[in-house]
């Protein structure tokens, strides 16, 4: 079997390196047995248990020019875009999370070409889901991240449900753990942590903790080139996401994670999840708004609190009350405990093992 994975950026090259946990491949690389790098390309070699036989990767969004104009972006796209179309045909399957790519060869694929390769899609932008489910839905296989989205995928075209799976994301959590027990962590002075930068609500962050003085630490760029106050009880770190070896200290040294999103319009994509990914597999407690996709995890569980979104007083709320009471922390932490037993990387693998096999034989 020949795979070729289609992903926005080169994760696979910072997985190898040891910079990123290996849930950034999505449960692919629980399924590979080892890479092969000849300095310009990377060859996994998958495990029997999938099919056997070779991997490759592509990465969808590799910028072709230095500038970053838009004008330059979409000429960007497009020539990944023509230079796909002769390639997808050489592989067996076409695992694609950079989801804009099967949307088009699934079309094409619904019309007719590239019948040989199969084709598997994780969709997690609700805001493109009635387009690659109706006029695109080429994808032999859909995978959705959250129930959220696997049920609102359904209401939009329920006669692919047989196409449709749900593999919710876990984290990798024997890299935390390897972590831990490799570092001398003492407890950090900063009781929350918000370690996520993309479509956060940290104006409303900050105004909240400006007022309830609980000792909070956030990235730098979320404040970068703004003219914003930062409070005393709030510190800034710096980290731009290639390298979670920068920042792993600090998430375990955290007592909590809050994860504030802005107010937007329709269902989110999977915003914060990932932050979502580092409370479980810390064990800790985490607060979101509640239009996070997980927000229903957090609160059906009672692994954490969720506050109404844009609402400061809420959130106000809602950090004090973990802060200063310790039963309920106690209690959340606990729950979060047991939640996170059976939710890692390795059931995500599992499930994604199965469907590409059933994609296979169909």
């Amino acid at each position: 079997m020949k795979l070729l994975y289609i992903g926005p950026f080169p994760a696979w090259k910072q997985i190898i390196e040891d910079k990123l946990a290996t849930h950034h491949l999505y449960g692919m690389y629980e399924l590979i047995n080892s890479f092969d790098n000849n300095g310009k390309s990377i060859v996994g070699n998958l495990k029997n248990e999938v099919g056997g036989g070779e991997i490759y990767f592509y990465c969808a969004h590799e910028k072709y020019f230095s500038l970053f104009k838009k004008t330059l972006l979409v000429i960007q796209r497009m020539l990944h875009m023509v230079r796909l179309l002769f390639i997808i045909a050489k592989y067996d399957i076409v695992y694609d999370y950079s989801f804009q790519i099967t949307m088009f060869y699934g079309f094409l694929k619904k019309m007719g070409l590239y019948k040989k390769t199969k084709f598997i899609t994780w969709l997690h932008n609700p805001g493109y889901f009635k387009l690659a489910l109706t006029l695109a839905g080429g994808s032999d296989a859909y995978i959705f991240f959250t129930s959220l989205h696997y049920d609102y995928a359904m209401q939009i075209n329920p006669k692919i449900r047989n196409r449709c799976f749900l593999n919710e994301w876990y984290p990798d959590v024997e890299r935390y753990e390897n972590y831990r027990n490799q570092m001398d962590v003492v407890s950090s002075e900063y009781f929350f942590i918000d370690n996520g930068i993309t479509e956060r609500d940290h104006s409303l962050l900050l105004d909240v903790c400006a007022r309830n003085k609980i000792p909070t630490v956030i990235s730098e760029r979320a404040v970068k080139n703004r003219e914003i106050t930062i409070p005393d009880s709030v510190a800034l770190y710096n980290y731009y996401g290639d390298n979670d070896n920068n920042i792993m200290e600090l998430l375990i040294s955290s007592k909590a994670i809050v994860i504030p999103l802005k107010q937007q319009r329709g269902m989110l994509a999977p915003y914060g999840i990932t932050s979502f990914l580092d409370a479980i597999a810390l064990r800790i407690p985490v607060i979101c708004s509640d239009n996070a996709c997980f927000a229903p995890q957090i609160a059906d569980n009672k692994i954490g609190l969720v506050y109404k979104t844009s609402s400061a007083d809420d959130l106000f709320d809602k950090m004090k009350m973990l802060y200063d009471d310790k039963t309920l922390y106690d209690e959340l932490k606990e729950n979060m405990i047991e939640f996170s037993k059976n939710r890692t990387i390795k059931q995500t693998s599992k499930k994604l093992q199965d469907i590409i096999i059933d994609t296979m034989k169909k």
